[in-house]
């Protein structure tokens, strides 16, 4: 950090999940409107991100090459701070209940304290049900907001209301690209943010372990 401040070189951490237009949306909504409670969940089957290579020879598989569901699926750990304010606290629970990798989590299970409240995330490898999903309950209204398949729905307490939200994942990546490019930091993660966010990871894998 030391020489990054001395040549003034800008630090742009690849978060792509801050530009999704659902959480874009989403942002919008808790600068509205005070959140009581936000759950996350994030699943997939992770040998099938990259068919053509064994997934036991990915770093993913291994925790001494940084793997593991947790570091693999910051980017959901980004994106809610990033929604709701740093991190203060992570807890819950990790660990490894199938095959699929050499060593390190397959799931995790967390409670993330939050300036906005608390926020609960479900996270693993090896679900076959791909989902992407957030839940926000608000005061007078709840949302599901669907990150693979761009909807929010909204309820309320006598009517449910499904969005779909303009854009791809292409085009998150695109923007993405397009702010780098043009060192734009605004939508980025920045340095000091991703330091505290992984340390904040690594004190819980170290005092759960």
């Amino acid at each position: 950090k030391k020489i990054l401040g001395q040549h003034h070189n800008a630090v742009y951490i690849a978060y792509v999940l801050r530009f999704h237009p659902v959480i874009k949306e989403l942002k919008k909504t808790l600068q509205r409107h005070r959140m009581l409670h936000m759950r996350v969940t994030a699943t997939s089957y992770a040998p099938g991100w990259r068919p053509q290579k064994e997934f036991k020879h990915l770093y993913s598989a291994s925790t001494k090459q940084g793997g593991g569901v947790i570091l693999d699926l910051s980017h959901e750990l980004d994106y809610i701070q990033y929604l709701t304010g740093n991190l203060s606290k992570i807890s819950g629970q990790y660990g490894r209940s199938g095959n699929i990798t050499i060593d390190a989590e397959d799931y995790a299970d967390l409670l993330l304290e939050t300036p906005q409240g608390p926020v609960n995330v479900h996270i693993d490898y090896f679900s076959r049900n791909s989902q992407r999903m957030i839940q926000i309950d608000f005061e007078k209204f709840s949302l599901d907001a669907d990150l693979i398949n761009f909807t929010i729905r909204k309820f309320t307490a006598k009517a449910s209301q499904r969005r779909k939200i303009p854009g791809s994942l292409d085009q998150c990546y695109q923007q993405q690209m397009e702010c780098f490019l043009e060192r734009r930091s605004s939508g980025f993660s920045n340095l000091d943010e991703a330091e505290k966010l992984l340390k904040n990871i690594l004190d819980f894998k170290r005092k759960y372990k």
